[in-house]
């Protein structure tokens, strides 16, 4: 059994494929990510910073960005997705969970991000998935996500994970819990 305060441990990186058949590895950020976290959000076209912030935003704070690259795989934990190939490590995109303080059964936050010109490749996809295993692996039992419901990309992603949809904050928003069946690897 798992000290309480011991750091969980991940299953990260993992090698995969985008659809295009592109090599790719999904790993945790770190402190050495924050310069390509600020370059990729500043790629992101307003329309995408809106679907996934729920809002505009012209960037990211600096408690995000130490959130986004400091590691508790029980509490918090941030994936990035990168071309690997030719040795260059080019970012595709992030995907990250925030256990939900108290809650019981264990659930968690998600959101994923995939920068525009690569949406329609499987990325946000493989994110996700890594992400359920990930949580799955530090015992929480569902992730839930807030998502427009004009964000038809999105989804269609979530199709791939079995969700329950529930209004969200905003009449134009929905709750996305996904179940994390089976056992923790």
């Amino acid at each position: 059994m798992e000290e309480k305060n011991k750091k969980s441990a991940t299953g990260l990186p993992v090698k995969a494929r985008l659809l295009d058949g592109s090599p790719v590895i999904l790993r945790a950020l770190s402190r050495a990510d924050r310069a390509n976290l600020i370059s990729g959000f500043e790629e992101l076209s307003p329309h995408s910073t809106y679907m996934r912030f729920l809002g505009y935003k012209a960037n990211l704070s600096e408690s995000e960005l130490d959130h986004l690259t400091h590691q508790d795989p029980a509490e918090h934990l941030s994936i990035g997705i990168e071309f690997a190939g030719r040795g260059e490590h080019k970012g595709i995109g992030v995907a990250r969970y925030q256990r939900d303080e108290g809650s019981e059964p264990i659930t968690a936050e998600f959101g994923v991000v995939v920068a525009d010109r690569y949406h329609g490749l499987g990325g946000a996809t493989l994110l996700l998935k890594q992400l359920c295993q990930e949580a799955r692996r530090n015992g929480i039992c569902c992730l839930r996500g807030e998502v427009l419901e004009t964000n038809l990309p999105m989804l269609k992603v979530l199709e791939n994970f079995n969700p329950r949809f529930e209004p969200g904050s905003d009449e134009d928003t929905l709750v996305a819990f996904i179940p994390l069946q089976g056992e923790r690897e």
